[in-house]
């Protein structure tokens, strides 16, 4: 009788499974976003700001599209390093109120690209940055990993008091194995894998939510 009671009651607790999500470099459709939702993407992260210094083009398109398919939309923006951050920021912001873009968290993308060899100055590059940012979105945070991190600026203290999405593409669609690096003792999201194979027509990264 124990035995059965024991599985019972094991039966009934819920089981918690990680919120999973997506993140893209090129545009998505409002079919692909509904094909997204459907297979059971509950948020999906478009590029908004690119590498030459300026908003992508279909991030507006995108982004109503997430929304349109009852995802909850995020935002990444990857900086021009040859360009002034707060003037980088400001572009943004004036760019996302005139296209009226409504989402809810944006991901200031630190990896490798034109960074320079000396950290100190890439790290107050990102906390301009972020600092810029932050005047206008709120909830700001960084994408980045253990490695591009420890390459790029190597600080304990730059990006202090953000949320943080890292890379490890183990393939796990959670962040058991999460350890600490720079300012961060814990993280909110996760890239864990990325699939040579299109998702609903789209090129992604996997992503869940810690």
């Amino acid at each position: 009788m124990f035995r059965v009671l024991l599985v019972v009651a094991v039966a009934l607790v819920p089981l918690a499974f990680a919120a999973l999500g997506v993140d893209v470099s090129t545009p998505i459709s409002s079919s692909a976003a509904s094909c997204m939702a459907s297979n059971g993407i509950s948020f999906a992260v478009p590029r908004c700001y690119m590498e030459t210094g300026e908003p992508d083009p279909a991030c507006a398109g995108s982004i109503a599209a997430i929304n349109g398919a009852g995802m909850t939309a995020h935002a990444y923006f990857f900086p021009d390093t040859s360009q002034s951050a707060s003037s980088q920021a400001s572009s943004f912001c004036s760019f996302s109120e005139s296209n009226s873009l409504n989402f809810e968290k944006l991901w200031v993308d630190i990896e490798e690209s034109d960074w320079g060899s000396d950290k100190a100055s890439n790290c107050e590059f990102i906390d301009d940055l972020i600092s810029s940012l932050t005047s206008c979105f709120p909830a700001t945070g960084v994408y980045t990993s253990v490695y591009e991190w420890g390459l790029i600026c190597d600080s304990s203290s730059s990006a202090t008091g953000t949320e943080l999405w890292y890379a490890d593409w183990d393939g796990a669609a959670d962040c058991s194995a999460f350890s600490p690096f720079g300012p961060w003792s814990s993280a909110s999201y996760k890239q864990y894998a990325a699939p040579s194979d299109a998702f609903c027509g789209v090129g992604i990264d996997q992503d869940c939510e810690c």
